[in-house]
C-alpha cells in the first residue's frame, strides 16, 4: 500500500466520468479546510496488516504532526504499478476507512472509488506538509535467488520449488474427495468437521508443556484458501510475528505452537510424516521468504498435489492449520485404501462419532439407555432407529468410518451385553459386556477432552 500524505489549507473534488465500469461509490462533490488528505494506492497482496499500519500512520499525522480537523481519504491509482483488482482495491478502501473511524476522532471523509475527479488542492508550505510511505504486507510470498527475488510462479519454473507451491492443484476425485464432502471439509460448516478439528485440539492439549497449547480453532483465512501456499505462509509470518506466540494470549489463527518434532503426527494416520517434505523458509538462497526463518511442513498427497501443514521457526513448530492436518490423514488413509487392502480409519479419539448404535428387535429404550453411559464419557453416539435395513445401517456408519458399531436387540438387553465391530477389524464382530465397553471406549478417548453427545436418528 502506498500512501501521500498532504496537509492543506484546503481540498475540493467534482466527480466526473466513471474510470472503472459500474463504480461501486456513486459521484459527488466535497470540499474541506485544514485537511490531512491521504492519497491511497491499493497494492496486491495488502491485506490486514496493510490496513491497520496505514491507519496508525494517517492518524498519527492528522492529529499529532499536523493537527488536521478532516482527513480526507483519497483513492489514486497513480503511485504504483502493482495495483490490486478494483473490487478488492475497493473493500480494502473500506476497511482502511472503518479502521480510520475507530482511531480518529475528528471529521472523515473518503472520496468516491472509481470516478475521474477535478480536484484543487492548496498545501501548506511547512516542512512536514508532504510525506510518503510504503507499507508492505508481512509475509509477502516470494523466492529468493542470488541476484534479486522471484514471484512463485517463476520459482517453479526455475526449478526452485515443486509446482504444487505456485497454485493451488485441483483436487482429484476419488474416496479422499467423497470423504471430504462427506465429512465437510471443504466447506467447513458441518458439525462433523468442526468436531473433527476440536478434538485434535484437544489432543494436541493434553501434550502439554514442552509442547504448547492451542491459541485458536477458528481459522483466519478461507477455508477455499487453506491449500494456499501464499495465504498460509503468511499466517505463518502473522504468527512469528505476533508477541502472542510467546506471550501465550490468542493468535489470530488455528495454529498451534508445539515442539519442534514432528514424530506424533504418526499417532495421527500411519507413516504419514513420510509424505511431509520441508521448504526452506529462509536462509540462503534460493529461500521461501515469509517474513520468518524456517521451514514449511508440506503434505504432499500419493495423487500429486500437497498443502502446508507447519512451520518450524524459533525452536518451535506451528502446527496447522488444523483444518489441514485433518485433511492430510483423510487423504492418506483414503489413497491407501486405494492401492492396497487397506480398511481406512481416523485415530478413534479424533472422529467425532466414537460409537455408532443400531437397536433392533425393539430394543430401542436399551440402546438409547448405553447411549447415555457413552456420552458421559465423552464419546460421541448416534442411535440410528431408521428405516433402512440393518446392514444398509451398518454400511452408513462404515461410510463415516466410525471406530465402533454396535448392534443391540433383545437378546442383549436380556443379557446386558452388546454386538461390536471395531472399524480396525474388518469382517469380524464380538458379543461383550457393557462394562467391557465402557472399559473399551474411555480407553480409547483418554486424550479427547471433548464432552460427549447422543444424536438420536428415529
Amino acid at each position: 500500500m502506498k500512501i501521500l500524505l498532504i496537509h492543506s489549507e484546503e481540498i475540493w473534488y467534482k466527480t466526473h466520468k466513471p474510470a472503472v465500469k459500474n463504480p461501486p461509490d456513486p459521484p459527488g462533490e466535497f470540499q474541506a479546510e485544514n485537511a490531512a488528505v491521504v492519497f491511497v494506492t491499493i497494492e496486491k497482496g495488502d491485506g490486514e496488516r496493510a490496513v491497520n499500519e496505514a491507519s496508525k500512520e494517517i492518524v498519527k499525522y492528522a492529529g499529532e504532526t499536523v493537527k488536521a480537523d478532516w482527513i480526507v481519504l483519497y483513492p489514486y491509482a497513480h503511485l504504483s504499478s502493482n495495483l490490486e483488482k478494483p473490487r478488492r482495491a475497493h473493500s480494502i478502501l473500506i476497511r482502511l476507512e472503518s479502521k480510520v473511524r475507530e482511531l480518529w476522532e475528528g471529521n472523515l471523509h473518503r472520496a468516491p472509488f472509481g470516478w475521474y475527479k477535478e480536484f484543487r488542492l492548496h498545501g501548506k508550505g511547512h516542512p512536514l506538509a508532504e510525506l510518503s510511505r510504503s507499507i508492505e504486507e508481512q509475509g509477502r510470498v516470494v523466492f529468493r535467488v542470488v541476484d534479486g527475488e522471484v514471484t512463485v510462479s517463476e520459482a517453479v519454473s526455475k526449478g526452485l520449488a515443486p509446482q504444487c507451491l505456485a497454485r493451488r492443484v485441483k483436487r482429484l476425485e476419488g474416496l479422499a474427495g467423497e470423504k471430504e464432502e462427506l465429512f465437510g471439509l471443504r466447506s467447513w460448516n458441518s458439525w462433523l468437521a468442526l468436531g473433527l478439528v476440536e478434538r485434535l485440539a484437544r489432543r494436541l492439549e493434553s501434550l502439554g508443556r514442552p509442547w504448547g497449547s492451542l491459541y485458536s480453532l477458528k481459522p483466519h483465512i478461507p477455508p477455499e484458501n487453506l491449500d494456499d501456499i501464499e495465504a498460509v505462509a503468511r499466517l505463518y509470518s502473522e504468527a512469528v510475528a505476533s508477541r502472542a506466540l510467546r506471550a501465550g494470549s490468542p493468535l489470530p489463527s488455528a495454529v498451534v505452537r508445539v515442539g519442534v518434532g514432528v514424530e506424533f503426527l504418526d499417532d495421527l494416520s500411519n507413516e504419514i510424516t513420510r509424505r511431509i517434505t520441508r521448504i526452506n523458509a529462509c536462509g540462503d538462497p534460493p529461500c521461501l521468504e515469509v517474513g520468518a526463518s524456517g521451514e514449511i511442513l508440506l503434505y504432499n498427497s500419493p495423487k500429486g498435489y500437497c498443502f502446508p501443514i507447519g512451520m518450524v521457526t524459533e525452536g518451535s513448530l506451528l502446527l496447522g492449520p488444523l483444518g489441514n492436518i485433518v485433511k492430510a490423514v483423510v487423504d492418506h488413509e483414503a489413497s491407501r485404501a486405494e492401492v492396497e487392502d487397506w480398511v481406512p480409519r481416523l485415530p478413534a479419539w479424533m472422529h467425532p462419532v466414537t460409537v455408532y448404535i443400531i437397536p433392533v428387535s425393539g430394543a430401542s429404550e436399551y440402546a438409547l439407555s448405553i447411549a447415555r453411559d457413552l456420552a458421559a464419557l465423552g464419546a460421541g453416539v448416534v442411535v440410528d432407529e431408521s428405516q433402512s435395513s440393518v446392514g444398509g445401517r451398518v454400511r452408513s456408519a462404515g461410510r463415516l468410518w466410525v471406530p465402533l458399531v454396535l448392534t443391540v436387540g433383545g437378546r442383549e438387553a436380556e443379557t446386558g451385553t452388546v454386538t461390536v465391530r471395531r472399524r480396525w477389524r474388518p469382517g469380524s464382530q464380538e458379543a461383550v459386556t457393557l462394562g467391557e465397553l465402557l472399559l473399551e471406549v474411555r480407553s480409547l478417548l483418554s486424550w479427547s477432552g471433548v464432552s460427549g453427545f447422543v444424536l438420536h436418528l428415529p
